[in-house]
C-alpha cells in the first residue's frame, strides 16, 4: 500500500510557507531528500517522523493519515456523530471520539472549533469530577487557540470570543482581558464580557462604567427595534400590534429615566400610528405634546444624574429633537399622514402656535 506521506509534507510545507531548505534543516536531512518525499520516490526515516509532525504541529498518526481539507458538510457530520456518542454513551466515550477525529484531521481548524466546547459541556452534564472537568476546560482552551489562527475571519473571531469566556471558567480573567482587549470591532462584541473580567480582577469602577455603557446602548438599540417592529405592524395595519410596541418603548425610556433623551422619539411613534390610523383626536393630542418639547434644551440631557447611566457619557438626544421648528413645520405640512387634517383649525392652530 502506498503511502500518501509525501503529498501530505508538501500540502503542510506550502500550508505554512516552509521551504524545502527549512525544512530540511529543521529535521537534519538535505533538500533532495526531502524533494523526493515529495514526489513519491522515497518515504522519510521512521526516526524522522516525529520530528516532522512536531515541526508542523501535528501527531505521527496525523501526519501518516493527514487530509488537508474537509467539507463543512462533513465537519457537521462529525459533530452530529460526536453528539451522539456524548448522549448515548457518556463523556468518556465522546471525548475518545473526539481525540480519534481531531487527530484524523489534524488541521482542520472548523472541526476544532465546532468539537472545541463539546468536551467542558458534557464534562459537566454527565458529572465527572473537579479533575476531568479541568482537563476538559483546558483542552477546550487549546482547541480555541488553534481554531482562533483560522483564514475564517467568522471562524477566528468566535473561537477568540469563546476562548476568552473560556478562561473566565477557569477563573484566569488576565487572560481574558488579553484577548477581548485586542479584538478588533465588528461581529462579535468583546465589550459584553469584559465587565466580567473586569469585576474577577477587582477593577469595580472599570465594570461598572462599560456596563453602564451597554446597558445605555442596548436601551437605545431596543427602543430602535420596537420603532421599527412598529412600522412593520403598520405596513400591515396591525394597529394594537402598533400601539403595543410603542407602549412598550414608553415604559422601557421610563423604566431607565430617559425621557429627556428620548421622550420626543416616543411620542413621535404614537403620533405616526394615530395619524395613519386617521384618528383626529389622539393625533391632534400627540403632536400637541411632540411640538410641546421645542425649542428643545440640550443642557437637561446629563446622563450624569441618571442613576443607570452615571459614568456614561452624555450623547445627544434622539434625532426627532435636533429638527429646527422650520424644518418640523414643513414636515408636517408636506406630509401624506397629516392630509385628513389639513382642514382642521385645531391643525392649523397648533401650527401656528409651534410657529412662534
Amino acid at each position: 500500500m502506498e503511502l500518501p506521506i509525501g503529498k501530505i509534507i508538501l500540502s503542510l510545507r506550502k500550508q505554512n510557507s516552509v521551504t524545502q531548505e527549512q525544512l530540511a534543516d529543521a529535521v537534519g536531512v538535505s533538500v533532495p531528500a526531502v524533494s523526493k518525499w515529495e514526489t513519491g520516490n522515497s518515504y522519510p526515516d521512521i526516526t524522522l517522523l516525529m520530528p516532522i509532525a512536531r515541526y508542523f504541529g501535528v501527531t505521527v498518526d496525523g501526519l501518516l493519515h493527514y487530509e488537508s481539507d474537509i467539507s463543512p458538510e462533513r465537519v457537521n457530520e462529525i459533530v452530529k456523530e460526536c453528539l451522539g456518542r456524548f448522549e448515548a454513551d457518556g463523556f468518556r466515550a465522546g471525548s475518545d471520539l473526539c481525540d480519534g477525529y481531531l487527530t484524523e484531521y489534524p488541521n482542520n481548524l472548523s472541526l476544532k472549533y465546532q468539537l472545541s466546547g463539546l468536551l467542558p459541556w458534557y464534562a459537566a452534564k454527565c458529572g465527572e469530577d473537579e479533575a476531568t472537568a479541568h482537563d476538559a476546560m483546558e483542552k477546550s482552551a487549546g482547541l480555541l487557540k488553534e481554531a482562533s489562527r483560522s483564514e475564517d475571519e467568522k471562524v477566528a473571531g468566535a473561537a477568540l470570543y469563546l476562548l476568552a469566556c473560556t478562561y473566565l471558567q477557569m477563573d484566569q480573567p488576565g487572560e481574558a482581558q488579553k484577548i477581548l482587549e485586542k479584538m478588533p470591532e465588528g461581529g462579535l462584541d468583546p465589550k459584553k464580557i469584559l465587565p466580567t473580567v473586569y469585576l474577577q480582577q477587582g477593577e469595580l469602577g472599570k465594570a461598572e462604567k462599560l456596563d453602564q455603557q451597554n446597558l445605555f446602548e442596548g436601551v437605545q438599540g431596543a427602543a430602535m427595534a420596537l420603532t421599527g417592529l412598529a412600522s412593520v405592524a403598520m405596513k400591515q395595519k396591525k394597529w394594537d400590534d402598533a400601539l403595543r410596541y410603542a407602549d412598550a418603548q414608553r415604559k422601557l425610556v421610563e423604566v431607565f429615566g430617559l425621557e429627556d433623551f428620548m421622550s420626543g422619539s416616543v411620542c413621535q411613534l404614537y403620533l405616526l400610528i394615530y395619524s395613519r390610523r386617521r384618528d383626529a383626536e389622539k393625533t391632534l393630542n400627540y403632536l400637541e405634546q411632540y411640538l410641546s418639547v421645542f425649542p428643545y434644551d440640550f443642557g437637561k440631557c446629563r446622563l450624569s444624574d441618571n442613576f443607570f447611566f452615571s459614568t456614561t457619557q452624555s450623547k445627544k438626544a434622539s434625532i426627532a429633537l435636533n429638527f429646527s421648528k422650520e424644518k418640523v413645520i414643513d414636515g408636517l405640512k408636506s406630509s401624506d399622514d397629516f392630509d385628513f387634517l389639513r382642514d382642521d383649525t385645531r391643525f392649523q392652530d397648533l401650527l401656528k402656535r409651534f410657529a412662534k
